[in-house]
């Protein structure tokens, strides 16, 4: 939503990788399909993954096991892109590592989607967060001079609130089906209410 996050993610694996020596894994969930197996900014940077998080119960865990058994300590930080594409299986499993083998989980995340709902990975990941930090980014309409927190969706340039939660557009594909703009709460009630009003019309 133009805050930076994946550039955050690929510049937080390089510092901690800078020197040589591999001490941060960087992960993302194969169900963001953009970039295949990087991790894209919107700012032209990209990075591949170490591996793509399944869904299924118990591949998180016994991938990362192996990997940190086998870096006899010398891993201390995952990295976690798109985080709240997680499954409640993997967070669990991810929190189980991290208390077992002492490391830091580092996950990047949407707090909600284009109609405000929290997304099902951010839901079961805030419970165990030891410190948030919001990242902010500045309203495309900054009519009431707050910081852009919300998702609003385009379809054909026209606000949309209808659709699957996550919609992400085939890699190479020309033109994306979608297009979005990061607003504030104020603004994006407004289009909501706006767009609400416009479709009961036309349902009637």
């Amino acid at each position: 939503m133009g805050s930076g996050k994946s550039a955050m993610a690929i510049s937080e694996g390089y510092e901690a990788n800078k020197h040589g020596q591999k001490t941060a894994l960087l992960l993302k969930s194969t169900i963001d399909g953009k970039g295949g197996k990087f991790v894209i900014s919107r700012l032209g940077i990209k990075k591949e993954v170490d591996f793509l998080i399944k869904p299924e119960k118990g591949f998180l865990y016994k991938k990362l096991k192996n990997i940190l058994r086998a870096a006899k300590g010398k891993i201390r930080k995952i990295i976690i892109d798109e985080a709240q594409f997680l499954t409640e299986n993997n967070v669990q499993e991810l929190v189980e590592i991290v208390e077992e083998f002492e490391v830091i989980a580092s996950c990047y995340s949407l707090q909600s989607d284009f109609c405000g709902k929290m997304f099902s990975g951010t839901i079961v990941l805030l419970p165990f967060a030891v410190r948030l930090i919001q990242l902010e980014s500045q309203p495309i309409s900054p009519t009431d001079g707050e910081i852009a927190i919300m998702n609003v969706r385009y379809k054909k340039g026209k606000v949309t609130f209808e659709g699957d939660q996550i919609a992400i557009d085939e890699a190479g594909k020309k033109k994306p089906v979608f297009t979005y703009t990061s607003e504030s709460v104020g603004e994006f009630q407004r289009l909501k209410k706006q767009w609400e009003k416009k479709n009961k019309k036309i349902k009637n």
